[in-house]
C-alpha cells in the first residue's frame, strides 16, 4: 500500500461518521471560519509524511464546501472536494460503551478493563501563532486488560477544523497528523 494510499484512507476513516448517530465534525469545527480559510496539516504514519491542505472555497447557512490536498512521496494528489451540510440538531459528541458479551472473548463486557481517558488544556504553537488548546487522552484496552489503543486529540477553537494535533498507537499502526499552519478569514 502506497504512503498516499494509506494517508488518504487514515484521513477518510476519521472524516466518515454514520450520519443518523454523529453530526458532522467538519461543520461545527469549521462554522465560526470564512470562505478562503485553510489549515494545513502534516501527517505522519509508520514514519512516513504527508501533507494535507484544506481550503473553505465556498460558505452559505446551510453548506459548506472544501478543496484537499494530499502530498506525499513528492506527488501531489488532485484536489478533492468534500461538500458538508449542515446538521440537524446541536453539535455534541455521543458516547456509550457497548453493553452485552463481548463478540472477542464472549465474556460480559463490564468485566473488561474500562477505557481510561483524561482531559486539560494547554497552549500551543501552531506556525507563528499561540494558541488556547483543549487536549482529550484516551485509552481502550482488549480481552485481557492490555493496552488496545492510545488517542491523543488536540483542538482549538482559533484553528480551522479546530484540530491542532491527533496522536494515534496501536499494535499495528502509529500515526500523526499536527497543524503547521493556519489561515482565518
Amino acid at each position: 500500500m502506497s504512503l498516499l494510499t494509506l494517508v488518504l484512507a487514515t484521513i477518510l476513516a476519521q472524516e466518515k461518521a454514520p450520519e443518523d448517530r454523529l453530526p458532522s465534525p467538519d461543520w461545527y469545527s469549521w462554522a465560526d471560519f470564512a470562505a478562503g480559510s485553510s489549515v494545513t496539516m502534516e501527517i505522519e504514519i509508520d514514519g512516513k509524511k504527508a501533507k494535507k491542505t484544506t481550503v473553505v472555497r465556498e460558505k452559505d447557512a446551510a453548506r459548506m464546501k472544501f478543496e484537499e490536498v494530499v502530498e506525499a512521496n513528492g506527488a501531489r494528489q488532485a484536489a478533492r472536494e468534500q461538500v458538508v451540510t449542515k446538521p440537524r440538531g446541536n453539535p455534541g459528541v455521543y458516547d456509550s460503551l457497548p453493553e452485552g458479551e463481548c463478540p472477542a472473548c464472549k465474556k460480559p463486557r463490564k468485566d473488561h478493563k474500562q477505557p481510561v481517558s483524561t482531559e486539560s488544556e494547554q497552549k500551543m504553537k501552531v506556525g507563528p501563532a499561540e494558541v488556547d488548546c483543549h487536549v482529550s487522552e484516551l485509552s481502550t484496552f482488549d480481552c485481557e486488560g492490555k493496552l488496545r489503543e492510545w488517542t491523543r486529540w488536540t483542538n482549538s477553537r482559533d484553528v480551522p477544523g479546530h484540530l491542532v494535533r491527533h496522536e494515534y498507537k496501536s499494535k499495528k499502526l502509529e500515526y500523526k497528523i499536527v497543524c503547521v499552519g493556519f489561515e482565518k478569514k
